[in-house]
């Protein structure tokens, strides 16, 4: 991108000033002195909001896209709020290994399709608290996690990692061998609940 603002500025320079020209007129050189300044202006202003959107990416210690992509249904890292991945890290980092994502990110239309009331911690909140229904916005993120608990050792495992990073809310599944781990606020605090 810089390039392509480099590229203007020779051009512009280019045009003011062609080769054939030995003098240069003040008024010339005060005219591409003000456009430089200008683009100048305009290089840092793509740079700061490139740079603030960097700042937005979700980010994880433990997990890439790809786990977000194995789960069902599909979905991004990037459709999680920071908040809930950093406690994830936080629960991997006391297990000391990276537990498998079984379901993240559901639209409001997935949970509903499915006989589902449509306000699971998975679905994303706008910033009153309302479920986000529209698929294209994504609200402040999904708060919710589904993870593999395949065998007593791995239950435990991460009923102690969830509860040790601060994870209030956890649903147990033994017939579907999962844990639900979710910080939502938006829900009933402080509960350990079976399916």
């Amino acid at each position: 991108m810089i390039h392509k603002w480099l590229k203007k500025i020779r051009l512009l320079r280019a045009k003011l000033f062609p080769k054939h020209s030995k003098n240069t007129t003040v008024s010339a050189t005060k005219q591409l002195a003000q456009q430089t300044e200008q683009l100048g202006k305009e290089i840092e202003k793509k740079i700061d909001i490139h740079q603030k959107n960097i700042k937005h990416m979700i980010t994880s210690r433990w997990y890439t896209e790809q786990d977000f992509q194995n789960a069902n249904p599909s979905c991004s890292l990037q459709d999680m709020r920071q908040s809930s991945v950093d406690k994830l890290d936080a629960m991997c980092d006391i297990t000391g290994q990276k537990e498998r994502i079984t379901c993240a990110y559901r639209s409001h239309r997935h949970d509903t399709s499915r006989g589902r009331p449509g306000t699971s911690a998975h679905i994303p909140r706008d910033a009153d608290g309302n479920v986000v229904t529209d698929e294209n916005q994504r609200g402040a993120g999904s708060m919710a996690f589904d993870i593999a608990t395949p065998d007593s050792r791995a239950r435990m495992r991460v009923m102690k990692g969830a509860i040790g990073a601060g994870f209030n809310r956890i649903g147990v599944n033994l017939a579907s061998n999962f844990y639900h781990l979710d910080d939502s606020e938006y829900h009933d605090q402080e509960v350990l609940f079976t399916y």
